[in-house]
């Protein structure tokens, strides 16, 4: 399927609605750990042509949202997917005036380029044994900077 942006439509998964693991677990090592954070967050999927092509899952913890999971269908990875899921979790925490975090235990330099592009800066790296935690805060000013570098 060709990807077009205009025909993206984000939706928030429904109660009762399956649960798409199968995304999910591409970017959390276990089924355990994403029931974990689940219960309280909510979770958007990206589809085209009611084609899932990536979900987002975002907690609020006090003053600040979390992405405590982004992840994109392997056959649309790189095309602008993952970026416009981030880029609505950025839209959304700017409409609550919240901040927003994103932590990572994967050293993906794919991925932190990525958090960077969009304004995210690496605020801590956290020893979780036996993984490196890096966390990252958006800044407006970065993605401002960033966007008028295109």
């Amino acid at each position: 399927m060709e990807l077009t942006k205009n025909s993206w439509i984000i939706r928030r998964l429904q109660p009762g609605e399956r649960i798409p693991y199968d995304l999910l677990l591409l970017a959390d090592p276990s089924r355990k750990m994403i029931d974990s954070y689940l219960t309280g967050s909510e979770v958007y999927l990206l589809q085209q042509a009611q084609v899932t092509l990536g979900i987002l899952a975002l907690s609020r913890h006090g003053h600040a949202l979390e992405v405590k999971n982004v992840a994109v269908a392997p056959d649309y990875q790189r095309q602008g997917v993952g970026s416009y899921l981030l880029e609505h979790a950025i839209r959304i925490a700017s409409s609550k005036a919240l901040e927003i975090r994103i932590g990572t235990a994967n050293s993906s330099v794919y991925q932190l380029l990525l958090y960077q592009l969009l304004g995210f800066q690496i605020s801590s790296i956290e020893r979780v044994f036996p993984l490196l935690i890096i966390l990252c805060r958006f800044t407006k000013t970065a993605y401002r900077q960033n966007i008028s570098s295109f």
